[in-house]
């Protein structure tokens, strides 16, 4: 859903701040919206299939229809590909106006709504075309994925279990210990988890912004092979899926390397598998080897990789474009 805010955005981030959210970038306003529209929503497609520069343009065309101006805001509501979308059309509609994203799925609270960076998808290439525009407010209500379908709620587990990978080893572990909890939906450790995670995202992109500093790339980490995985299943498997799969390969490319902890592999095999993430995907692994040229870190014949050293810490690898590509295959050949 497409919508124009009732209030200015500085009035609802007030609205947050009375509520005892903290951060007043990144605020957990729980349940209601009442008060904030104004106007017709407008329904929009979510999911990968339709995040592509004609949704953005949709978009465009009804911000026009509706005689919003440069002072007005956009709400998203919905998915992390709807979010990327709309946050796109509002980046270049009338060069740039304020948007507000109030995620609906487990992965968008934790990864897409935070962090600005918009975009679309072109043929089987993930996020070829897009923008880096930060929007005014993030509006997270985590009981929301309790009513998620369980493919997609496990989906933004795996984005969960990246943080903890890379950059939070207590938060690995208590995903270890309380994998039955976050199956069942506890509400408390389903919470702990959101918040957590979309701290560690905002503390990289406060370092890091425009990804410029060798810092916010730690964000891709299973994103080479996995939006390479993603594209060739042409987007059957969820971003999730794909990812989890990506996370493994680059674990496995980080032991053969001498960078990753055998222990870490180890540790995220058996996570993986608790949280029902290690499924088979059904690509062609030559298909998608070659899409790992089409990746945003690429420079010339080198592509820049995070690696895991072990559970809780990372560092940067510069690989050859057609060594990645050799592991990719022999990944996903041997699963």
């Amino acid at each position: 859903m497409i919508g124009r805010l009732e209030r200015s955005v500085d009035a609802v981030v007030d609205a947050a701040g009375r509520l005892g959210v903290g951060d007043r970038r990144f605020p957990f306003m729980a349940r209601s919206l009442s008060g904030v529209f104004r106007g017709s929503a407008t329904l929009v497609d979510d999911g990968e299939n339709a995040k592509k520069l004609e949704t953005a343009l949709f978009i465009v065309e009804e911000l026009l229809r509706l005689g919003a101006d440069r002072w007005d805001a956009l709400i998203a509501i919905g998915g992390g590909s709807l979010l990327d979308t709309a946050g796109f059309a509002a980046s270049i509609y009338k060069r740039g106006v304020d948007y507000v994203n109030v995620p609906t799925t487990l992965l968008a609270m934790v990864d897409a709504s935070i962090g600005g960076k918009t975009g679309v998808d072109h043929g089987r290439v993930k996020n070829v075309i897009g923008s880096f525009h930060q929007p005014r407010l993030v509006l997270i209500d985590p009981s929301l994925a309790e009513a998620l379908d369980a493919r997609n709620y496990a989906s933004g587990l795996a984005e969960v279990v990246k943080y903890g990978i890379t950059l939070d080893a207590g938060l690995f572990s208590f995903l270890e210990s309380s994998a039955p909890l976050l199956l069942s939906r506890s509400r408390e450790a389903l919470w702990r988890v959101v918040a957590r995670s979309a701290e560690l995202k905002a503390r990289v992109v406060e370092e890091d912004e425009r990804e410029e500093a060798g810092r916010r790339v730690v964000l891709n980490f299973g994103h080479t092979v996995g939006h390479a995985v993603e594209g060739a299943s042409n987007f059957s498997l969820t971003h999730g899926e794909a990812v989890a799969v990506g996370m493994k390969c680059e674990l496995e490319m980080g032991v053969k390397l001498g960078v990753t902890d055998p222990a870490a592999l180890e540790r995220y095999l058996a996570l993986c598998r608790s949280l029902g993430l290690c499924g088979e995907p059904r690509v062609n692994p030559s298909a998608a080897a070659e899409l790992v040229f089409a990746d945003k870190k690429r420079r010339g014949g080198f592509i820049s990789i995070p690696l895991v050293k072990s559970v809780g810490s990372w560092e940067l690898a510069e690989l050859g474009v057609d060594e990645v590509r050799r592991e990719v295959i022999r990944c996903l050949s041997t699963r």
